[in-house]
């Protein structure tokens, strides 16, 4: 099966339970095959999960594919903010049930997961249930991180609500 045919199997298991999501083709602007699982709460909150198989050698992982999961949030970290920023993320990384916040090269704050997956086995209910947990995951904490990004709160507002996680 091809990346392109998993993740339009991908894209059908979440459809099963309610999600919107599309696959987008490997092309010049895209780089890999991609799926876009919408995580939007409303119009003003846009939010889209991407999934893509990280390209590996089949030498090398001849019976494993490696699943992303990747999202930007919404604000960016800013040289002023930064500092506060990485120590909320590293706090939030320590209760995070799945996956990892980070910092990309243009202060996006991002969630990233790497999920190793069978290539032969297909596991339509383990992969809703890793989704709800990536989407529980995000959920904890994107608020804090975007809320401290844009200024909204400071940091002890922020540590003081992580704690309450």
């Amino acid at each position: 099966m091809t990346d392109q045919e998993r993740l339009e199997e991908l894209r059908t298991w979440l459809g099963a339970i309610d999600v919107n999501s599309e696959v987008l083709e490997k092309s010049e602007a895209i780089p890999l095959d991609v799926l876009l699982a919408d995580l939007s709460d409303d119009a003003d909150n846009e939010r889209m999960l991407q999934f893509a198989f990280l390209p590996i050698s089949s030498e090398d992982l001849s019976f494993t594919k490696l699943l992303q999961a990747y999202m930007v949030l919404n604000h960016r970290a800013t040289d002023e903010n930064l500092g506060e920023i990485l120590y909320l993320i590293k706090e939030a990384n320590s209760k995070s049930i799945l996956g990892h916040f980070g910092i990309g090269p243009d202060n996006e704050i991002y969630y990233r997961y790497v999920h190793s997956m069978s290539t032969v086995l297909n596991d339509e209910v383990g992969f809703q249930e890793m989704f709800s947990m990536i989407f529980v995951s995000i959920k904890m904490f994107e608020s804090l991180l975007n809320d401290l990004a844009s200024g909204k709160v400071d940091l002890e507002a922020s540590l003081d609500q992580l704690a309450q996680r």
